[in-house]
């Protein structure tokens, strides 16, 4: 429930409507949503047009139901939300028609028409709720064993007892739903999706299109006894939810593509330049990231199912309209406004401003120029495309096929158009910031010391590795253009149209994913520069800080918002985890602890070894958890920073703004070491339990053991005093990944920007071997692997793996010693074909996947080739060893196997 306390009432009444749901249809397929049921008040008011009824009037107002209609109150506001209504006339309002007290209101609205307007939404808001109480209470109550001892009237009161057992029966829903839902997308996409059946009865027309086209199941045509029922349909809407959900088919660039565009669209909202984002203080953030996500895989999962396309859109377009910026608050439409830029080329599908329009209108004029300049050209090639054609050609490609096949791709280019706009803007004040800088540090009389001199060089440095970023970024981002354009050129003169499209979306992606990485090295970058350069207090106000620091505020309070989301998610998880661990950490007490020195010896080594590496699995755990464990307190200040950082957001005062990112700076360690949280929690679950394993099975032993590390103390003693530098060991999470990642002569040295830390480290990719053919991490004490292997380059151009011939070699290793992690995670039972975790057992009956105590290891057995698979030469198996933060250290292809 951690992961929910943050939203407060809201979040507690959302999971309230969606236990609520859940619990009607369990008796008998009584409607639920938005639907109107047979009894209760007639209507009146606003608001969606089921919604139909009188007020209550008061009906329930005995003193001992005021904790139900507390609950009611908090529900009302929540489908006040959900239904796009401000409640500015206060929650009394609200609570006005169940307690039936008079409220002096009158006089004020006698003339007023917005809040005669507004009181009669909060009344069908209300009449909603009680219908809501009704439908849900009896259902609550037999879901829990406890069913009513008449038939339910839907006309009679339910009485004082019956309303508390509905209550508590409600809550019990909630805590159980609480702990099934594995993730919050998976929370806000339910969420978001009944919000929509919400709209109108779940037996409308145009609902029964929606559920029609999303389910392939529901024939609004036939007669009432072929319809599915109620409940099947909505177990089948959750199946199709739960497989977008957990869907392997989208690359890590489609999932960040929406997450990336709204932190362009708040960096822009103010100009205008990529939609309308009304929300300046940044208060719906995370929402609006969830709910473009959403959005644009409910639509993906429509657009997919291509023969009933036409009927989902058609569903779309009246919703957009009920939902248009016109009828409403700007401040509410903040919801809403995400159609917008998911479906900026499909003018009937979406919501405009006039001033999107406009420019969306004048940018089709541009284009339809040069096409037309294209075409004079073409007819002199081709003679045969006349302007017309072209143009029609051209909205096809940007509507039809590019938006709709990869919409990811081009949202992803908007975003870092914008991004690299920003970095042009400011370079003007990193320029100034290096000079003032060592105008700062030499002022007369002072002299500067040696450590603001070392400050400087580390700036500079990190300012001429900007500047060539930067360069890199222009120039791959003018490539992409014109891969863009090469595709849209040939699509135009039907020159190999379509297999120009996809060669050309496969080099788009490639250069997309290669953008990413530098994007997000660029704004470390600036962050580490920021650092380095900080003014002191009394010149914390500096305009040109500010202005650097706006630029990268988005992503930066992002970054603190994740740390806090995985701070409140693993508490509880950590101390899950640590009563385990402990009670193993107990029984291996009697096993003393050594120094770093000893565990270093050939004897302690060895001992370790014969007995499953007890010893190094229970000082790694020791080491990981204390590093990584989150306090109390860790989490207090997370959302202090968080919600300090996300105020300064557009902050004209530059105290303020500056003031905010010194808070960050202060606390950018705490933030980067809950970020390995997201990677590192499965592997130290992981950890855990092979420790918990091996300490059962040493149980019998542990003396033995504790006697043999007793001898290895004694004898390491005798040996030469060894440099303690050659042997010193980091604390802090950052040195956990260093202290690992040796140096030695004969290794290959990939130099990688860790993307969340102040530090450029080395990777140590191990590719040589005697006995193995693989490829992997090691350490420099020995060699495991041949070093005759094809290698594999990275975008760099850099050696990061090896290509093995599983026919040459029959069996492949790949080694990823902790903390690094295997992706997939449980590689090789699972491998990466084209980006897409896939079980090896479905692609190839020949290849058997096994695991020693440092390798994982495939097999390929030439007797178990199934029918009708042949021998593959594309498509390589692929297995990556990273680090908890994500780093690619080194990566396996597994080619020339059996597949069909």
């Amino acid at each position: 429930m951690s992961r929910f306390r943050k939203y407060g009432a809201f979040s507690t009444s959302l999971l309230i409507v969606i236990a609520t749901m859940i619990g009607s249809y369990l008796a008998d397929g009584t409607p639920t949503g938005g639907g109107c049921t047979r009894g209760g008040p007639k209507a009146s008011g606003s608001g969606p047009s089921c919604l139909k009824s009188s007020p209550t009037n008061g009906k329930y107002t005995k003193a001992d139901t005021k904790r139900y209609l507390n609950d009611m109150k908090n529900m009302a506001i929540s489908f006040g939300h959900i239904y796009g209504y401000e409640q500015r006339a206060s929650d009394d309002l609200i609570l006005l028609d169940y307690v039936g007290v008079p409220y002096p209101i009158k006089d004020y609205t006698k003339h007023n028409s917005a809040l005669d307007e507004e009181i009669s939404k909060a009344k069908s808001v209300d009449t909603y709720m009680y219908r809501i109480m009704q439908n849900t209470q009896w259902a609550c109550l037999s879901e829990y064993n406890t069913p009513p001892t008449k038939k339910f009237d839907p006309k009679k009161s339910a009485t004082t007892k019956d309303i508390s057992r509905a209550n508590n029966a409600v809550k019990e829903l909630i805590d159980e739903l609480s702990r099934n839902v594995i993730t919050e997308r998976h929370v806000v996409l339910k969420i978001q999706m009944y919000m929509t059946m919400g709209y109108e009865h779940l037996h409308s027309t145009n609902t029964k299109k929606l559920l029609s086209a999303l389910t392939n199941m529901y024939d609004y045509g036939m007669s009432h006894k072929g319809r599915c029922t109620e409940k099947q349909v909505r177990e089948k809407l959750d199946e199709d939810l739960s497989t977008i959900e957990e869907s392997l088919s989208w690359s890590n660039i489609q999932l960040n593509a929406l997450s990336d565009l709204a932190s362009s669209l708040c960096k822009h909202h103010r100009s205008g330049n990529y939609g309308v984002f009304c929300d300046p203080s940044f208060n719906h953030f995370e929402e609006f990231r969830s709910g473009i996500l959403s959005w644009y895989r409910m639509y993906s999962s429509i657009n997919s199912r291509k023969m009933l396309l036409e009927n989902a859109l058609n569903v779309v377009k009246p919703l957009l309209n009920w939902l248009s910026v016109a009828s409403m608050h700007s401040k509410t439409s903040k919801l809403y406004l995400k159609f917008g830029e998911m479906f900026s080329a499909v003018i009937p599908q979406f919501i405009w401003s006039g001033k999107e329009k406009r420019r969306f209108e004048s940018q089709m004029r541009e284009l339809n120029y040069a096409f037309a300049h294209l075409t004079t050209k073409c007819d002199e090639s081709y003679h045969a495309l006349s302007v017309d054609t072209i143009l029609k050609l051209q909205r096809e490609y940007f509507v039809a096929i590019t938006f709709n096949d990869e919409p990811s791709l081009h949202l992803l280019m908007i975003h870092y158009y914008a991004a690299l706009k920003s970095f042009e803007e400011y370079s003007r004040s990193i320029t100034i910031l290096k000079h003032t800088y060592g105008r700062q540090i030499r002022k007369f009389p002072r002299v500067p010391d040696a450590k603001e001199e070392l400050r400087g060089l580390k700036a500079d440095i990190v300012y001429e590795r900007i500047m060539t970023l930067d360069c890199n970024l222009s120039a791959k981002m003018r490539e992409i253009i014109d891969i863009k354009q090469d595709s849209t050129d040939r699509k135009a003169t039907s020159i190999d149209g379509k297999q120009a499209y996809s060669c050309n979306q496969e080099r788009l992606e490639t250069r997309l994913n290669g953008l990413r990485s530098s994007y997000i090295a660029m704004t470390t970058m600036m962050i580490d520069y920021l650092e380095l350069l900080w003014p002191v207090a009394s010149e914390a106000a500096d305009a040109d800080y500010s202005t650097v620091v706006q630029s990268i505020l988005y992503d930066v309070t992002y970054s603190a918002f994740r740390a806090l989301q995985l701070a409140e998610e693993n508490s509880t998880t950590f101390s899950d985890m640590e009563r385990i661990v402990s009670s193993a950490f107990d029984s291996v007490g009697v096993i003393p602890m050594v120094s770093s020195t000893t565990s270093d010896s050939a004897c302690y080594r060895e001992l370790d070894s014969k007995h499953g590496n007890i010893l190094s699995r229970r000082a790694d755990l020791q080491e990981i958890l204390s590093s990584l464990y989150i306090e109390t307190d860790d989490e207090k200040t997370l959302g202090s920073l968080f919600q300090t950082l996300r105020n300064a957001i557009g902050a004209d005062d530059h105290w303020k703004t500056n003031n905010a990112f010194k808070l960050f700076l202060d606390n950018r360690e705490l933030v980067q070491r809950v970020l390995q949280l997201d990677i590192a929690m499965p592997r130290i679950q992981q950890l855990i339990e092979e420790f918990v394993d091996v300490v059962n099975a040493s149980m019998p032993r542990l003396f033995e053991i504790a006697a043999g590390v007793d001898s290895c103390k004694t004898t390491y003693e005798l040996e030469p005093t060894r440099t303690a530098d050659n042997h010193s060991t980091s604390s802090n999470s950052e040195d956990i990944v260093e202290h690992l990642l040796t140096t030695s002569p004969n290794h290959h040295t990939v130099q990688t920007t860790k993307q969340l830390t102040e530090h450029f480290v080395e990777v140590h990719v191990e590719t040589t071997d005697p006995c193995l053919q693989g490829c992997g991490v090691k350490s420099s004490s020995y060699e495991l692997f041949k070093p005759d292997k094809p290698k594999i380059y990275d975008d760099n151009g850099e050696d990061s793996g090896r290509k093995i011939d599983i026919q040459a070699a029959n069996e492949a290793a790949f080694y990823c010693p902790p903390p690094y992690v295997l992706d997939p995670p449980n590689c090789f039972h699972q491998v990466l074909v084209e980006g897409e975790a896939k079980s090896v057992i479905d692609i190839s009956k020949s290849l058997i996947e096994s695991a020693s105590n440092h390798f994982v290891i495939l097999k390929f057995d030439r007797e178990l080739v199934g029918p009708g698979e042949t021998l593959r030469q594309t498509q390589p198996l692929e297995c990556r060893c990273v680090t908890i933060k994500g780093i690619v250290l080194s990566t396996i292809h597994i080619e020339h196997y059996y597949a069909k």
